[in-house]
């Protein structure tokens, strides 16, 4: 069975700020989408968390025109991190490279990856719906490469704080992998 709307579901579209709120338009800016309004890419970039519950949006990866693995992503849990991590976030750049660290030794992901800064200040972590894509990538020898794309200062929530943008050459025969727990919506969907 499909469901077809001309409006996004309400559990999408409770998930973003009413384009009447005082404060839309700075959102959208802060995911830097350049006045992008179109709710499913704004849901991809932002993520539609809920402290409620554990669903989560974002795009799955795509190899472009050009052979390459490309994705944006906002840097994990740099609320957790020491003060000294906020002010180095503050000082960076678009265009600043960004290095990834392997963290095994991680006691809630054995896939977990740090994102340092230049100075190897550990800023926060890759989202954990892309860290075996990272991981995966970096033992085909694939050089994955991570820079600044935006920093949103306060009052922009935390989460929102680091926008990067990753880049690696797509190996030959690489296929993203997939956990069991980040399961594609139309595979939620009974098929009829």
């Amino acid at each position: 069975m499909a469901y077809v709307a001309s409006e996004l579901f309400p559990v999408f579209a409770n998930r973003l700020p009413p384009a009447s709120r005082a404060d839309y338009r700075d959102f959208v800016e802060a995911l830097d989408l350049g006045g992008e309004q179109d709710p499913l890419v704004l849901l991809g970039r932002s993520g539609g968390e809920r402290q409620t519950d554990m669903f989560e949006v974002f795009p799955a990866p795509e190899r472009t025109g050009d052979g390459r693995f490309e994705t944006t992503f906002f840097v994990r849990g740099l609320r957790f991190r020491p003060e000294v991590a906020h002010d180095e976030a503050l000082r960076l750049c678009p265009g600043d490279p960004l290095a990834l660290e392997p963290e095994p030794e991680n006691p809630d992901d054995s896939l977990a990856v740090r994102v340092l800064s230049h100075q190897r200040t550990h800023l926060g972590h890759v989202p954990r719906y892309l860290a075996p894509d990272v991981q995966a990538l970096r033992a085909a020898g694939a050089d994955v490469e991570v820079r600044v794309r935006r920093v949103n200062p306060p009052p922009t929530p935390m989460q929102f704080r680091i926008l990067c943008e990753l880049s690696a050459e797509w190996p030959e025969n690489f296929s993203p992998p997939r956990a069991d727990e980040f399961e594609p919506v139309h595979t939620l969907v009974p098929q009829t």
